[in-house]
């Protein structure tokens, strides 16, 4: 690779971009690192510092360390200093990165229908996007408050699975497995992941055309209800229209309640009117989604009640049956939805006695909302998906049905009818209408039943179920779930069985003895008897074969009890080219999922403490205390600490960072002056957080989290000690053993930074007037309520961070003693320092000749204070600031000190790590975790993992030679080296496995 012609080389380490570079840049951009090290940066590095410099307020330049490479917004390495007054802040600037989905991925959504993922980017704000709760695997509605969209910069798979699922992503995007969140890059033939057959139908922009007006209620219940007009147009539902935002809500009411629900009236002679009311038949689980849509109309819920009946029906031929059981129903006195939804269709009083039709404004509606109807009034009327007695393949017709009085049977004809058009308009077939006798009604009327048999053709069973299904009836759609899953699976077993004939009648011509084929067949699990029986005919017809799995054995294989999920299996995943856009979303949901083509889919600061023990003292300990460690520091996503929290005393926690840990018993006094900030961030303001921040984070004080967080036990050879005066005053001597790691605020970080980034992008141009070339880098002017708000929160998460790594040193000191049988004051276990990588802080720099405050964001970048300021702890004010910078597991870390130079040419800043070269999944391509492990162990290097994959994505051949890394930013003079560490255990963690992640650790 070469250093890209459009840099100008201002000095051996310094290379800058103008600001004629590119219209909107405030300043120039400048890149810090040799020609070897900057010849090793991704091109969108260059993009993404140009966008940087467009900010408002910025100051001097917008700076890219060695260690640089791309990320979301800000690449990672990036710094800017701010203007307090004129400039922004950006969480871009504080660490985002995301992992995406091909454009066409069809997004499912609350009612029933999708949309292409890349059509949401004019209006994604108001839809309920269908998502899973993790803990039960039931079907849940979030909102996305976030919507993304970048350049594809990571190889993109295709992923296909048994059941006939199909999804493009990048190869970082994770999939829900029976085991949690995986990146796709780690998925192979054979897993089993989590799917939804159903697909629902397009989405089509609806009209402001008028359904129901003022008139249209009055006419139907008379002058002088003005309690009516008034109810219905406070809840937003007078005039209706269909592109009325409660729409799809009556729509799908306005089918169940036709089909097991009763609206009426009586006269109340002491009110002198109708009073009206409904109530709707249903089980619990059932009821309470419909209770739940009464309640976002805008009405409150009455009451649900069982209770059990006993009755005798008399049949049109004489006979009698007696039936008795319980009845759950749902109650609404709401006298102005009872007559809207009459109005919109549903029949009032006994049903077998009144005109049933669909609707005409359903007639009229765009099919999704069709749907919304239909399966409504199926959910309450079609049969389940059934087996004949003895049939183990395939399903019989569905059913319809609706009772009327004799003399109403041209008008339940014609009702039939108008289901029928509606199916077809789905593409489903029906055979025929049946008609058979009825009962004696309670008014001595003889009634008739008249019967839709759906095509039970698999092809149409599969359009029903997966488009239309079922609303309002939890049992159905589960077991229609299992039933569409079925079907297709059977499906594409018999094509791929017609596949194989057409190409063995081929191989037969051509002379292909009859055994080769055959057990080429059986490799395929295809019958020798299925072969046999076609390959020397010229029948079409192609059927199951003995070794296809019921349906019932189907069912055992593939379930989540009570639930509408599937356990699937990845059939094949592999490369594709793709280069154009990708896409993803922000949910605002804890589970932060959503289903994705049936789908479902799926967001760091450094310590170093030394001892008094050498490499000899520690090495018969050294797999054991490797071991307790991983115990005791739990890693990987969604591991949990064990400081055990209320909401309270996490708020207190997050106000007070490593002083609050240490005050809690977790550490000593002295710990707090070898932290940045002395471990605590002034200013936090916990009131500034989301309750669902605290919820992420309250579990996790104490815990390593995942991607290229790591725990290291180090050992400072005698030849990598370049500074001894510094090192000695840092503690450091030959052949010591030192522990070092990298963690931060994990999701709390998260989630603060996920939700001030959709604030901002609320207010930054309509309230604020401001433009950016890329909504990545959203923000809001730092002197604004929103930018103070967030800047408060911010803190937050940096105190977690601290508080966090806290635990972690009082954990580590716990194992030590416990390993090697003494104290860890007996060890002088001393902090070196805690400096963080991603922050924006206010500090006092000089500019332009003046001391100036200014705000300085660093992503991936970490602060290096030089000799004599006040920031810097007394012990170490004469050095300069202690700086950590960790390279790859492999190829050891550096402690180095902040510069006078560095304050003047970076705003005190130098690079954080070794930088990576390679995406994590080339890494996994690459390399193999297992083997990886054999190998550093042979070299002296005893590594525990939670992921082997993850393991693979952090090989030293994944990053920039440490060594080349420390020479640039010496070369530079923005830090100076003290010694290197070379790692002999590590702890290291599963890789990170979400949609849209934050690099949280600030």
């Amino acid at each position: 690779m070469a250093v890209p012609d459009f840099l100008q080389k201002v000095s051996d380490t310094e290379w800058v971009i103008p600001k004629t570079a590119m219209p909107g840049m405030n300043v120039p951009a400048k890149i810090i690192g040799t020609e070897n090290v900057v010849a090793q940066m991704d091109m969108q590095v260059y993009d993404q510092i140009k966008n940087v410099a467009t900010l408002p307020g910025i100051i001097n330049y917008a700076y890219c360390m060695p260690d640089g490479h791309s990320g979301y917004g800000f690449p990672i390495g990036g710094v800017a200093a701010m203007d307090t007054e004129t400039g922004v802040i950006s969480p871009g600037g504080i660490g985002f990165d995301i992992n995406c989905l091909h454009p066409e991925t069809k997004i499912l959504t609350h009612y029933g229908y999708y949309r292409k993922i890349k059509d949401f980017s004019h209006d994604f704000s108001k839809e309920k996007i269908s998502s899973i709760r993790i803990e039960n695997k039931q079907k849940k509605h979030s909102k996305a408050i976030i919507f993304l969209r970048k350049e594809t910069d990571t190889p993109i798979l295709k992923a296909k699975t048994k059941l006939g699922q199909e999804i493009i992503i990048s190869s970082d995007h994770p999939l829900l497995t029976e085991n949690g969140f995986k990146e796709a890059n780690n998925l192979k033939s054979g897993d089993k992941i989590i799917t939804h057959p159903f697909v629902g139908v397009e989405y089509e922009k609806v009209s402001d055309g008028v359904i129901l007006d003022e008139k249209d209620i009055l006419d139907l219940i008379g002058e002088g209800r003005n309690d009516v007009i008034k109810s219905l147009k406070e809840k937003g539902l007078l005039p209706l229209r269909y592109n009325s935002e409660k729409l799809p809500i009556l729509a799908k009411l306005v089918g169940f309640v036709t089909g097991d629900g009763w609206i009426g009236h009586y006269y109340s002679k002491k009110r002198k009117q109708d009073v009206w009311a409904m109530r709707v038949i249903g089980s619990v689980e059932d009821l309470e989604e419909v209770k739940h849509d009464v309640v976002e109309l805008g009405y409150i819920s009455n009451y649900i009640k069982t209770k059990k009946y006993e009755s005798e029906l008399n049949n049109v031929d004489g006979t009698t049956r007696k039936i008795k059981g319980e009845s759950t129903q749902f109650y609404v006195n709401s006298q102005s939805l009872s007559v809207l939804l009459h109005a919109l269709g549903v029949p009032k009083g006994n049903k077998s006695r009144t005109r049933t039709s669909v609707p005409n404004w359903i007639k009229n509606a765009p099919l999704w909302l069709k749907r919304l109807y239909l399966a409504g009034l199926f959910g309450a009327e079609l049969t389940k998906p059934a087996q004949r007695k003895g049939e183990t393949y395939g399903f019989i017709e569905p059913g319809f049905s609706q009772n009327k009085i004799n003399s109403m049977e041209n008008e339940n004809l014609n009702f039939m009818l108008d289901i029928i058009n509606l199916l077809l308009d789905f593409g489903v077939k029906t055979n025929k209408i049946y008609k058979q006798k009825g009962v004696i009604n309670s008014y001595e009327e003889e009634t008739h039943k008249l019967s839709i048999r759906i095509s039970a053709k698999p092809e149409n069973l599969i359009k029903l179920w997966s488009t239309i299904g079922f609303e309002y009836c939890s049992t159905r759609t589960r077991h229609s779930m299992l039933s569409l899953a079925y079907l297709k699976y059977k499906q594409i077993y018999l094509n791929k069985i017609k596949d194989f004939v057409r190409v063995a009648r081929l191989q037969a011509k051509e002379g292909v003895s009859s055994s080769h084929i055959y057990k080429h067949a059986d490799t395929e699990g295809i019958s020798k008897g299925m072969v046999k029986s076609q390959l020397y005919t010229n029948s079409k017809d192609v059927r199951i074969s003995g070794n296809f799995p019921t349906f019932n054995e189907f069912v055992q294989q593939h379930k989540i009890d009570n639930s509408a999920l599937i356990i699937d299996e990845i059939e094949e995943i592999s490369n594709i080219d793709y280069n154009g856009h990708v896409y993803d979303f922000t949910m605002d949901d804890k589970d932060h999922n959503f289903i994705a083509n049936g789908i479902v889919s799926h967001n760091c600061g450094m310590r170093l403490l030394t001892t008094n023990l050498t490499y000899k003292d520690v090495k018969p300990k050294l797999k054991e205390l490797v071991d307790l460690l991983f115990q005791r520091v739990p890693a990987g996503v969604g591991s949990k600490g064990f400081v055990k929290l209320n909401k309270n005393g996490f708020r207190e926690a997050i106000m007070g960072g490593a002083e609050w840990a240490i005050k809690q018993g977790y550490g000593w006094e002295e710990d707090l002056e070898r932290i940045e900030e002395n471990g605590n961030m002034k200013g936090a303001d916990a009131s500034k957080v989301s309750a669902k921040a605290i919820d992420r984070g309250m579990d996790q004080i104490g815990t390593l989290g995942s991607g290229n967080h790591y725990l290291e036990i180090q050992v400072v050879k005698p030849e990598n000690i370049i500074d001894k005066e510094i090192a000695k005053r840092l503690g450091i001597f030959e052949n010591q053993v030192v522990v070092m790691f990298h963690c931060g605020s994990r999701g709390f970080g998260h989630q603060v930074a996920t939700d001030y980034l959709n604030v901002f992008l609320e207010v930054m141009e309509p309230k604020y007037g401001i433009k950016i070339l890329d909504r990545e880098l959203a923000c809001a002017p730092f002197a604004s309520n929103e930018g103070q708000d967030y800047f408060a929160a911010m803190k937050c998460g940096l105190n977690m961070s601290f508080a966090n790594r806290q635990v972690i040193l009082y954990r580590i000191r716990e194992a030590f003693s416990k390993v090697l049988g003494r104290t860890a004051e007996d060890m002088e276990m001393h902090c070196v320092y805690d400096v963080a990588h991603n922050t924006a802080k206010l500090e006092e720099h000089d500019v332009n000749g003046r001391r100036q405050e200014v705000l300085v964001h660093r992503k991936g970048a970490t602060r290096a204070f030089g000799p004599g300021r006040e920031e810097v702890p007394k012990i170490y004010r004469d050095i300069g600031q202690p700086v950590i910078i960790g390279g790859s597991m492999e190829t050891g870390s550096y402690l180095l000190v902040g510069t006078e130079k560095g304050m003047k040419e970076t705003f005190g800043s130098t690079a954080h790590g070794s930088g990576r070269t390679m995406s994590r999944t080339r890494a996994r391509q690459l390399f193999r975790g297992d083997r990886l492990q054999r190998d550093m162990e042979k070299r002296g290097i005893y590594v525990r993992t939670t992921s082997f994959s993850g393991l693979a994505e952090e090989a030293g051949g994944a990053y920039k030679d440490i060594d080349e890394v420390i020479g640039a930013v010496n070369k530079a003079g923005i830090s100076k080296s003290v010694c290197k560490l070379l790692p002999v255990g590590n702890v290291k963690p599963q890789g990170e496995y979400r949609g849209t992640t934050i690099l949280s650790s600030y």
